[in-house]
């Protein structure tokens, strides 16, 4: 078995059929499909994943019965999986027909441990089709990769990346139960000895819901956005080879960047917390960001709120440009 699909379900009856088809036409066939179905949902997932099992060739249907939320789910499908790589796929998506294909060709022939490919945000449910051309590919440690994900050229998210399972079993790399696991567990990846190829063809598209997320919710993903980075830090302390200031400065682009997710109070708290203090005391050169953010708090948050506003108003819009 090549690729060990996990999908956690929760309240999704609706998608279920239209991922299941989206695996079914794949290029790639050596795959299996592991439902991962939370026993809280409040519809009809349940029954309809053990309904819809027969009718597609290698899927497994697992009720979760804790509340580990997604992380959980994660967990529960990485230690079911028997593929040699893992792709943890989010069931209101949409992907090309040949995500496996590539990715898994791109991880055998760079003999990588993780491959990312690039993707797009959409508010129509679709995968967004683009035209044939030439896409970089990267190769790069796990250092580099780690200042990429800071930077903001790897997504925080899962679905655009397939892992090479023994990688993350020989590590004891696991989900956590709580607000940004994504994060998290990217972080964790990166921590370890490892190689990553980037793609920058969009083979994903990632279904933005009409619904906007709440004060409560961005204050909480800012706050473990903060959290992260500080145990980060102190990892690097010890284990960072190169210059930690590149560290300090990607991390707190990023953390500047999550903070507009929270509103002005919550902001203008975390602004002021020693992790966001020692990064700006420490960062290895200043971006455009970072001078603003010194020069007034309150200026970055309004531009950087307006920002994040008009960008995910849009329709539709590729994650990494630089293409």
């Amino acid at each position: 078995m090549k690729v060990s699909i996990v999908i956690a379900v929760y309240n999704s009856e609706s998608f279920i059929i239209s991922c299941l088809d989206g695996l079914k036409a794949q290029t790639f066939r050596d795959f299996e499909t592991i439902l991962v179905v939370d026993s809280r949902s409040d519809d009809n997932s349940v029954n309809v994943c053990r309904l819809l099992a027969p009718l597609y060739s290698g899927i497994k249907v697992i009720i979760q019965d804790d509340d580990g939320r997604a992380g959980g789910a994660r967990n529960i499908g990485l230690d079911a999986a028997s593929g040699e790589y893992l792709w943890f796929l989010d069931v209101d998506d949409y992907f090309s027909e040949c995500f496996l294909e590539e990715m898994v060709r791109i991880l055998d022939n760079y003999n990588a441990d993780i491959a990312v490919c690039n993707f797009f945000y959409s508010k129509e449910r679709h995968f967004v089709t683009t035209p044939e051309k030439y896409y970089k590919m990267t190769l790069q440690d796990s250092h580099k990769a780690m200042l990429e994900l800071n930077d903001g050229r790897y997504s925080t998210n899962l679905f655009n990346k397939l892992f090479r399972t023994e990688m993350l079993r020989d590590n004891n790399i696991r989900m956590t139960k709580r607000y940004c696991e994504d994060y998290e567990f990217l972080r964790d990846c990166f921590e370890q000895p490892c190689t990553v190829v980037y793609y920058s063809k969009p083979l994903y598209t990632y279904i933005l819901s009409d619904g906007t997320r709440s004060s409560g919710e961005g204050n909480r993903i800012a706050e473990e956005d903060i959290r992260i980075f500080g145990e980060t830090i102190q990892w690097a302390k010890v284990s960072w080879v190169g210059d930690i200031g590149d560290l300090y400065e990607s991390g707190l682009t990023h953390i500047l960047r999550s903070l507009t997710n929270a509103d002005e109070e919550c902001f203008l708290r975390l602004a002021d917390s020693n992790t966001v203090r020692d990064a700006t005391k420490n960062s290895g050169y200043t971006s455009v960001e970072i001078i603003l953010f010194k020069i007034s708090k309150r200026l970055f948050y309004k531009i950087g709120r307006n920002r994040r506003m008009r960008k995910f108003s849009e329709k539709e819009f590729l994650f990494d440009q630089d293409v």
